[in-house]
């Protein structure tokens, strides 16, 4: 008589299947993760390139002059009403966590836009295209705002990107006064730009 035996997973088994289940996990899930930042990045450096798009486009139709304001509050709604920039998701990064101590989000409409809330970037006031002395190559326009207070009246003495900023302490999307954006890498990378402006106190910088 032939005796049968049914198969099991010894105790044994199963631990040395759950080490491998968390070893794969512990290098899957970091990749994984990373490839949604490089993707919101990359979605982030496309938000800017339309935002540089609708204010160059509203300067030929000035005269060279770019929209100002006391906020991004005042840019964002002068573009909109202007049709430059009627999107009011691309004022938001998918990894800006925060704003202001609260969540940030896209404003569901302009009446309720608040860039307090609802905007990931600062933005740098001041430029003429007509009138600067500034390479417009070198010159940022906008970029990812960190969590601390930055509007000042000059374009310099940025304050440094930490862990919780839009793509953390490392990287910075920017966008240039002639429309294309830049990724620069380290915390203080911007000022570095910054310094190169010839005339950073005609400038100003709000969020």
């Amino acid at each position: 008589m032939k005796l049968y035996r049914e198969s099991a997973f010894t105790m044994i088994e199963l631990l040395v299947v759950i080490a491998i289940i968390g070893i794969l996990a512990a290098i899957l899930i970091p990749a994984a993760l990373k490839g949604v930042e490089m993707g919101r990045r990359s979605s982030c450096g496309n938000n800017l390139k339309g935002i540089g798009a609708a204010v160059l486009n509203y300067a030929n139709d000035h005269r060279g002059s770019l929209p100002d304001g006391d906020s991004l509050t005042d840019v964002a709604k002068e573009l909109h009403e202007g049709g430059y920039l009627t999107d009011l998701a691309i004022w938001h990064c998918l990894s800006d966590k925060e704003d202001s101590g609260g969540a940030a989000s896209p404003a569901a409409k302009i009446d309720d836009f608040d860039s307090d809330k609802n905007c990931s970037y600062l933005y740098i006031a001041g430029y003429s295209l007509l009138a600067t002395d500034e390479i417009p190559a070198q010159a940022p326009l906008a970029m990812d705002e960190s969590n601390k207070g930055e509007k000042k009246d000059s374009a310099s003495g940025l304050p440094k990107l930490e862990k919780d900023d839009n793509h953390g302490e490392d990287v910075r999307n920017v966008l240039f006064l002639d429309g294309h954006v830049q990724v620069l890498k380290g915390a203080d990378a911007v000022n570095g730009v910054l310094e190169t402006l010839k005339d950073p106190d005609k400038l100003s910088v709000i969020d």
